[in-house]
């Protein structure tokens, strides 16, 4: 993620100034191994966004608003603390639509998609 910004050093906002704060977005599917009796589902996932390294990404992202597929109760969820992911059970694939909010509130939100994919066909062994 890459964000123009007019920083703060103390003395004032500097204009025009580059911050790259590097972060991973994404998801992770696990197979069950079968699919489950009480509601078809075949997967446990998890959609995440983490720092690229061993940082606090609280520091510059207030909160994270992950939207999921309308047939999930409460399917906008914000998280807003650290670790913003989102965990759930499903089936099928779906696109997640990712929103990052700053704490510098006069910074745009940043937007991204991860594609939840868990698909029991995918597996030869059912």
């Amino acid at each position: 993620m890459e964000e123009t910004a007019s920083v703060d050093y103390g003395g004032g906002r500097v204009k025009g100034v580059t911050i790259v704060k590097p972060i991973i977005y994404g998801n992770i599917a696990r197979y069950f191994g079968k699919k489950r009796e009480e509601d078809g589902h075949t997967h446990a996932w998890t959609v995440y966004v983490r720092p690229c390294q061993n940082e606090d990404i609280s520091v510059y992202i207030k909160k994270v608003q992950f939207k999921l597929h309308e047939s999930y109760a409460n399917s906008v969820r914000v998280i807003n603390k650290p670790p913003f992911e989102v965990q759930e059970t499903g089936w099928g694939e779906f696109e997640v639509q990712i929103k990052l909010f700053f704490i510098d509130t006069t910074e745009k939100p940043a937007s991204a998609t991860s594609n939840i994919i868990s698909n029991p066909e995918l597996y030869n062994d059912q």
